[in-house]
Order: structure tokens, then sequence, then C-alpha cells
């Protein structure tokens, strides 16, 4: 079929599906469904399926971009640290919940394996922002919950990334590693950090100066200039395996705090295409095959992080003494997982070849998280008032 039939037929019956049954199911699913159909129907094009790691790549940039603003100003210095401390903890309680939950399990099947306890329960802690994003665009919501939830899935990958790199070493310890290979393994997700805050903040004064020495600031050009340095950033974190989600962030909050332009808003009229783009050939992507070779770890690892998260948030809110709703409601939009803890399962698979099933089950929970978070996420936003948008 003509590619450009193609890509026209996907935005349509994408849109079409959204109009019908997006009263009664989240659009980020609807485009998820439609995905997996079109896939096996050998509609998507072609190009657009060996285009899936741009297209991925652009979203997760545009997503970190747009999530800046509530990180800058204002917004971080009221809510910042409370953010970072539920975060932490949530991060921290789902982590111990799902290590000593495995321990627990691994000990009743007879098969004592704490290093793969600790390994599911670091990437249990690591959140993908994309499906509440989405939510929150979709219900144009406004209030404390929207905010506390928005900046904690944006610091769950930094305080997920820390826990990851102290579990991976130890657990290269418990396995006999050798001293070399060790350090090998510590050092990457070290650089993992550092390296995306290096060159956020590089390519952040570089689109500041750009934007104070620019002639004209009209919307075109401030879009254009913007895309075009979401691209370069996310491209150089490609290149060099670090985080685009976390190197694009950095950007953003550095742009944010260093100009005036309001650079993320021009941006939002781009999201919808590209969450549908987005989740479409996620679902078309969708291995589906992954879940039955492990579904009883699956099952039991998608429990105790959803457990974890849930009650791990609420007790992060109690302890820092947020507004009422986060305790009550910003767990259930904290479910979604996908992205940087696949691409760690993946590491792990590498790096430690007898651990190669934690990418079976990361793949396997993400499917399910998939089906889940989107409902969880608009319960927490419906009971909580905060939308302005009938969707």
């Amino acid at each position: 079929m003509n590619p450009l039939i193609s890509l026209g037929l996907v935005f349509l019956i994408a849109y079409i599906a959204s109009h019908l049954f997006g009263r009664f199911i989240p659009s980020d699913l609807v485009y998820v469904l439609v995905g997996v159909i079109l896939g096996f129907l050998g509609i998507i094009p072609e190009s657009m399926m060996e285009s899936e790691y741009a297209i991925a790549l652009l979203t997760m940039g545009m997503i970190a971009f747009l999530l800046s603003p509530f990180l800058g100003g204002g917004n971080l210095k009221d809510l910042g640290a409370k953010m970072i401390t539920i975060s932490v903890i949530e991060s921290l309680f789902t982590f111990f919940v799902v290590f000593l939950g495995f321990c627990a399990y691994f000990n009743i099947t007879g098969s004592i394996d704490v290093p793969s306890a600790l390994l599911l329960g670091s990437l249990s802690s690591l959140t993908s922002p994309a499906v509440a994003l989405m939510q929150f665009r979709e219900y144009g919501t406004k209030g404390p919950l929207t905010k506390y939830s928005t900046g904690m899935l944006v610091f769950d990958e930094v305080s997920g990334l820390i826990i990851f790199i102290i579990v991976m070493s130890v657990s290269r310890v418990m396995l006999g590693a050798s001293v070399s290979p060790l350090r090998n393994v510590a050092l990457a997700p070290i650089i993992e950090i550092l390296a995306p805050i290096t060159i956020g903040t590089l390519c952040g004064l570089a689109l500041s100066w750009f934007f104070e020495r620019a002639n004209d600031h009209n919307k075109d050009s401030v879009i254009i200039t913007t895309l075009g340095f979401i691209l370069l950033t996310a491209g150089i974190a490609k290149a060099l395996t670090i985080s685009v989600l976390l190197t694009t962030l950095i950007m953003g909050i550095v742009v944010v705090n260093r100009s005036q332009y309001d650079a993320a808003a021009h941006l939002d009229v781009f999201m919808g295409p590209a969450f549908l783009i987005f989740f479409v050939i996620a679902g078309a992507n969708l291995d589906l095959e992954v879940i039955p070779e492990a579904w009883p770890i699956i099952i039991i690892y998608v429990a105790l992080r959803a457990f974890g998260k849930i009650f791990g948030t609420k007790a992060g809110a109690m302890i820092v003494g947020a507004p009422e709703v986060v305790g009550k409601l910003a767990g259930y939009t904290m479910l979604a997982q996908g992205g940087t803890d696949i691409g760690l399962a993946f590491m792990v698979s590498v790096a430690i070849p007898q651990m190669s099933s934690m990418l079976t089950i990361v793949l396997g929970a993400a499917a399910i998280f998939e089906i889940i978070a989107p409902f969880t996420t608009r319960m927490a936003i419906l009971r909580s008032g905060e939308d302005t948008i009938e969707p």
C-alpha cells in the first residue's frame, strides 16, 4: 500500500476510534489497541516502523521538555522539595516491597535468588511519564494532584537510576563477578546520570543563548529552534547511550530558568499527533507472547509494584504534609512502566547472562501496566476534580 495512504489511514482510524471509544477507554490505550490491530493487518507503513526509534526519541524528548516548566520558577521553589521527598520515599518503598516480596516467593519455591529479587526491586522503582502526561493534557487538568504527580514522575527517573546503580553493583558482587567487570557495570549507570546532566545543561545554555541573540521571536521561530535542539539533544543522548528523557529534561529546566520565552507552551500543539504515532507504533510492536513465558513472576511483580507505588506515595505525602488529594490519588498516576526500565533490564541481561529473564519480566509487566495505568490515571483525575476539559 502507498505509504502516504497508509499513514493517512493510521491517523484517521486512530482518531475515529478515539472519538468512538474515548469516553469509555483512555485515548492512549485506544491508540495502542489500534496499533495492535493495524500492525496485524499490515496497514502501518513499513517506513514508519523503521522510524520507530526516531519517533520514540522525538516524542520522549518533547515529553521531557514539556515537563520542565513544572520544575522551573515558582513551581520548583514551592513544590520541589516536597515532590523530591515523596518520589524518593515512594521509590524506596516500592523497591523494598518488590525485593522482600520476591525474597519470600523464591524462598517458598525453594530457589533462593537474592540478586534477582534485588534487580526486580530496582527496576520496579522507575516510572514512565508518557501515559500520565497524556491524560493530564487530554483532561486539561489543573491543581495539586497534577503538579505533584508531574514532578514526582520526573524525579522517579533520577531516584530509580540511583537505586539501580547501587543494586547492580551489589548484585555483581553477590554473583561473584570479578573486580574489573564490576567497575564497568557500576560506572555505566553513574555515567547515565552525570552525562545527561552535563549534555542537557550545555544544550540548554546554547538554546537560551540562541533565544537571547535571535532577532525574531515569533511563534514559528521558537518552535523551529526548540524542536531542532530537542532533536539534537535526543540524538546526542542516543549516540552516547544515555537517558534521552533525563537529558532533554535538564535542557528544558535550564531554558525555563534562563529564558523569558515559554518554548514549551508553543510545542503543545504538536503533542496530539506525536502521542498518536508513539502509542500506535507501541501497540504495533507490543509482543504479547512474552507474558506467558514467565507469567507467575510477572503477575507477582505487577501486584507488588502497584502496591508499592500507591502506598509509598501515600506514605510520602503524609510525611511531607502534601495536600490530601496527593496522598489519596497520586499513586494511581505512577503505575505506567516502560522506557528507561526496559533499557536497564536489557543492560542487566547483557551484563549478567544468567539474569536474561529480567527483560522478559519487565516487558511483560510493561504490557500489563500499559493496560492498567490509563484507567487508574483517569480514575485519579476524575476523582480529584481537576479536569477542566471533557474529552
